[in-house]
């Protein structure tokens, strides 16, 4: 279950969110699929972790933990992005559970491993933006909520997320 309340700030109207957990326990809170390639090419070479330089095509990939959701209604979705240094599949495991008994999937996308110049952001912000074309292309086959989003980061991660959130 979620509380959200409208407001604006610096000109923009924003909704704060507060999750708070429901009474329905997810089954698991481990991956449900890992290593899935938002960039259209083939996950056969997935496998390794970071770091993931500006050009390494490894680095386009996201995993995905979906959890239970009726047929009418969607998941909503929390999207992740790591700090400096830290890699898409290393979401820690308490938050995964309160994330996901709170009924939201989530959605960890991997892309320049460690932002250290401007063309590093703009790779991340690029990356970002295929991210979400996947998403809004599997959304319907998955069951998630492209009105329901939350998008959120660390460090890095923040900062790889703030065009998509605006």
């Amino acid at each position: 279950m979620s509380a959200g309340a409208r407001f604006d700030a610096f000109g923009v109207g924003v909704t704060a969110m507060m999750m708070m957990v429901a009474g329905r326990i997810a089954a698991a809170t481990t991956w449900t699929e890992k290593f899935i390639p938002y960039n259209g090419g083939d996950d056969s070479s997935f496998g390794d972790f970071g770091p993931y330089g500006l050009t390494d095509p490894l680095r386009q990939h996201l995993h995905f933990l979906q959890t239970p959701s009726s047929e009418d209604q969607p998941s909503p979705v929390f999207f992740w992005s790591h700090q400096n240094g830290g890699d898409a599949i290393d979401v820690d495991s308490s938050s995964l559970e309160i994330i996901a008994n709170s009924s939201y999937s989530v959605i960890s996308w991997e892309s320049v491993s460690l932002v250290k110049s401007p063309e590093d952001m703009e790779v991340c912000w690029s990356d970002f933006d295929l991210v979400w074309e996947w998403f809004h292309a599997n959304a319907e086959r998955l069951n998630l909520d492209p009105n329901a989003v939350v998008i959120g980061g660390r460090s890095r991660g923040s900062a790889c997320s703030w065009p998509m959130a605006h």
